[in-house]
Parts: structure tokens; C-alpha cells; sequence
């Protein structure tokens, strides 16, 4: 016999799989900490990449005054200020990261939470038919 509400819920639990679940249940399995530290050191790679990418766009579009005033420029100031706008940088990306990640790793926790209870949900529902269907007894395997 058609059970109705095991139908809803196994095309419930599909839709989800597809869709939400297509991306929520790969993040689930990492624990939250690696979740974040691997976007994290991402982030390090790609911000460092970037400043140094802007930096030599910055120099090489001033190239003849940097050529002209080579032995005026004060270097330590000028590392220090590369230094300090990298560390800020570098800081502002890797929270707006952190918390990003965080709200993302919260949302499938609690998306693939609530999938795991509809699957226990179709079990019982499973397990209520096959029950019925033995009049409360077990099959016996292997026979």
C-alpha cells in the first residue's frame, strides 16, 4: 500500500539532496574549526598575492618618478607603510572571512540537522510499515 506521507517526505529529502543539500552536507563533514582555518589560510594566500600584485601596479605605473627620486625616498618609512596597509588588510579580509565562514558553517549545521531528523523521520515511518506488515514480529535473515 501507498503511504502518502513517506512519499512527501522521500521527494522533501530529494529536493533537499539536489539542491540546499548539494552543498550544505559537504561542509558538515569538516568540524568548524577547519572549516574556518582552511578559508582562512586561503584567504592569507590570496590577500598576500593581491598587495603584491597592487604594489607592483603601483610602482610600475609611477616608474619613472620612482627611477628619477631612487636614492630620495625615505625606505623605512615606505616599508613600514607597506607593512602597516598589509597587516590592516590582511586583518579586515581575514575577519570579514571569519565570520562569513562561520555564518555559512551555522547555516549547514543546522540545514543538515534538520535533514538527518526528516531521515529518522522516513525510518520510523519505514519501521512502523514493516511492523504492520509482520504483525510486530522480525523477519528472520538468511531464510
Amino acid at each position: 500500500m501507498i503511504n502518502n506521507r513517506r512519499i512527501h517526505l522521500m521527494t522533501q529529502l530529494t529536493r533537499y539532496e539536489e539542491g540546499e543539500g548539494s552543498r550544505m552536507i559537504p561542509v558538515s563533514r569538516y568540524s568548524r574549526r577547519d572549516f574556518i582555518g582552511v578559508a582562512l589560510i586561503k584567504n592569507f594566500f590570496l590577500i598576500s598575492f593581491a598587495y603584491v600584485l597592487i604594489l607592483t601596479l603601483i610602482i610600475g605605473s609611477n616608474l619613472e618618478y620612482v627611477i628619477e627620486n631612487l636614492y630620495n625616498f625615505n625606505y623605512v618609512a615606505i616599508g613600514a607603510l607597506i607593512i602597516m596597509g598589509y597587516i590592516i588588510l590582511l586583518g579586515v579580509y581575514s575577519l570579514i572571512i571569519y565570520v562569513y565562514r562561520a555564518s555559512v558553517y551555522r547555516r549547514a549545521s543546522n540545514s543538515v540537522r534538520n535533514y538527518t531528523v526528516q531521515l529518522k523521520n522516513l525510518s520510523k515511518l519505514y519501521a512502523d510499515e514493516e511492523r504492520k506488515t509482520t504483525g510486530g514480529r522480525r523477519k528472520r535473515e538468511g531464510r
